[in-house]
């Protein structure tokens, strides 16, 4: 097939890229080379969607043709046009320049060439090659998170540490029936690198068509195996994949025989050690050259958060022969060393941490003002939605708008990056003022670092041991009702092993607790979709637009939603409503002119309800025979 042309006018050059030169990043070119003289590189920035084009270029941009050399085309993956760019956004702007000449002429010639030159196919790099060579051995790595690793965030990590990030996770499905929502989620840069973008899939052929749209402007696909939330729940994806293996081998083998990169995939640990390991093993066999562990459970979310268990992280390291990175547990650079040291893996990732702390993997200790002024600088030099900005600022001010809560319902109904500032400005007076007060008053401890609100860090997590957050209450309440009993006996510390029996009790009990709560929601789902809520009374036990589905495929009726029964039960409740009204006018001897047309009106009514009710039933009996 011949070499791939992108047309795009930018600055009046035409510009020429193949499939791997898109990929560009600064002055080399990835699998590609290195450029020839003459040659540029220059990169095409994102528009957000509150960006500077209008609807109609971004719908011509949509449309836009990739051509081929041999003079075919086909439908382009990306936003070609001079003014917007897709995930594709690092293009080779002249990949060949004519033989030097001593014309000055000639440097014109050179900028203007549209012929893209054979790019090598060299083979993708694989497990510790692809670390090494690709990524550069990343330690510190910003987790992907839903509409918080975006570009001014990564770039804002990699100022203060971090070494690889991850895109937000981006839904194949919905990326694949809209690209530009693709355009919206995941931009880059060329200091953005080395960058992997994630999906969420549960369908090999849509998450490879998701993917290739964004293979050409990333060092890896991920993915997500690990997301605990309910919308993952309802559509089936994320942590709720580990159930079912075969699946989750065919979307990463596809990913891996098909794209021109690496795929990995995050995971999350379940309940047996043995069956994690064994999990893990299975995505190295499909095509998973790098494995990220959260070594938290599904079930571990919300208030039954809990520890990350590095143990079992560590078991998987020993397992498999890829990289694995670690994720859990980490508040600062010096719990990402440990975990490093403690469990073996190539690296550590961070994702609540870092949006409470950008500055995470560095040894600073910052004010989050500082902070929070640098990202919205980025934020206005590289524009992504206002929610996604007011979301990271509300997780880096929340100390700061618990002291002016006047300020944070401004904050949420702000809508500029100006009115962010002004609210930036006030706050910062609020904070020092706090942090003096502080600071004069007279139990202040220098030593204790988490006292100091006005500096950015993590919140750490108190527990006992992977269990339940609730357990150190519980626990204090145990506490308080045996000193009210006056049993001495039970007034001792436990010991070690029967803290380890109690905790093991308690997670059991909420293990089944959340089991008893899955099987209500799955009771009261629709029994046909399984999506939305079932109607009451309605006869098929489903939600009323799959029952009226069902009633006129199957020809049959539903008293709740269509056919016969319907009518009749409206018709008794309209009787019954004619007959009160009845009983109320001659109770009340109202013979008005007026009442008189209302009630001519009423039985007009009532009689066509009632020839329709007929012709639908003959309607019925006809479709039936």
């Amino acid at each position: 097939m011949g070499v791939l042309v992108r047309r795009a006018r930018i600055s009046g050059v035409l510009l020429g890229a193949g499939p791997l030169a898109a990929s560009t990043v600064g002055t080399g070119v990835r699998a590609g080379g290195t450029a020839s003289n003459g040659a540029r590189t220059r990169l095409l920035t994102t528009s957000s969607a509150h960006g500077r084009h209008s609807a109609k270029t971004r719908l011509a941009a949509k449309m836009k043709r990739w051509q081929l050399s041999d003079g075919t085309s086909r439908k382009s993956l990306g936003r070609a046009d001079g003014g917007v760019a897709g995930p594709l956004q690092v293009s080779a702007s002249a990949t060949t320049s004519p033989p030097a000449s001593s014309d000055p002429s000639s440097a014109g010639s050179a900028a203007t060439a549209t012929t893209a030159p054979p790019v090598p196919q060299h083979p993708k790099r694989r497990g510790w090659d692809f670390y090494r060579e690709t990524l550069g051995s990343p330690k510190y790595v910003v987790a992907p998170m839903v509409d918080g690793s975006e570009l001014p965030w990564r770039l804002l990590s990699r100022r203060y540490g971090a070494q690889l990030a991850y895109s937000p996770m981006i839904n194949a499905q919905t990326s694949r029936a809209n690209p530009l929502i693709t355009d919206e989620l995941f931009t880059t840069c060329a200091q953005d690198r080395p960058v992997i973008v994630q999906f969420c899939a549960n369908d090999p052929d849509t998450l490879l068509a998701a993917a290739r749209y964004v293979e050409h402007a990333c060092d890896a696909v991920d993915l997500n195996l690990g997301c605990p939330q309910n919308i993952a729940k309802r559509g089936h994806y994320g942590a709720f994949l580990q159930d079912d293996w075969p699946l989750i081998e065919r979307l990463v083998r596809t990913l891996h025989d098909n794209l021109s990169v690496p795929v990995t995939a995050k995971m999350r640990i379940l309940e047996d050690a043995d069956k994690t390991v064994e999990y893990a093993r299975m995505l190295e066999r499909a095509g998973a050259q790098m494995i990220g562990v959260h070594g938290r459970r599904r079930e571990q979310k919300g208030q039954h958060m809990g520890l990350a268990d590095w143990a079992v992280i560590k078991r998987v390291v020993e397992a498999v022969g890829v990289p694995v990175l670690a994720n859990g547990n980490v508040l600062s650079k010096a719990d990402a060393d440990r975990c490093i040291a403690e469990t073996g893996a190539a690296g550590v990732m961070s994702a609540d941490s870092n949006l409470l702390n950008p500055a995470l993997f560095s040894d600073q200790r910052l004010p989050v003002m500082q902070l929070s002024a640098e990202y919205l600088d980025l934020a206005e030099r590289y524009p992504v939605p206002l929610r996604i900005v007011r979301s990271h600022l509300f997780k880096i001010w929340r100390v700061a708008l618990a002291e002016a809560p006047e300020l944070r319902e401004q904050l949420g109904n702000s809508h500029s990056i100006a009115q962010f500032r002004t609210i930036q400005h006030e706050l910062s007076g609020v904070l020092d003022a706090a942090a003096a007060a502080y600071r004069a008053a007279p139990a202040y401890d220098p030593t204790d670092l988490f006292g100091e609100f006005w500096v950015a860090q993590g919140v750490p997590r108190v527990v006992i041991d992977a269990a339940d957050r609730r357990n150190a209450t519980l626990l204090e309440r145990r506490k308080r009702l045996t000193d009210r009993k006056g049993d001495r006996a039970t007034k001792r510390p436990r010991t070690e092993e029967e803290e380890r029996a109690f905790v093991a009790a308690q997670r059991k009990a909420s293990a089944e607790a959340i089991r008893r709560k899955e099987e209500r929601d799955a009771v009261r789902q629709c029994q046909l979709c399984h999506i939305h809520v079932r109607s009451k009374g309605c006869e098929h036990g489903a939600c009323r637009r799959c029952c009226v589905t069902k009633c006129r495929a199957d020809e049959v009726e539903c008293e709740k939603h269509f056919g016969k029964k319907k009518f009749e039960r409206k018709s008794a409740a309209r009787d019954a409503s004619r007959k009160a009204a009845h009983e109320e006018a001659e109770a009340t001897g109202s013979t008005s002119q007026g009442a008189k047309v209302v009630a001519a009106a009423a039985e007009a009514l009532a009689a066509r309800e009632d020839c329709e009710k007929g012709s639908d039933a003959t309607a019925l009996r006809e479709g039936a025979a």
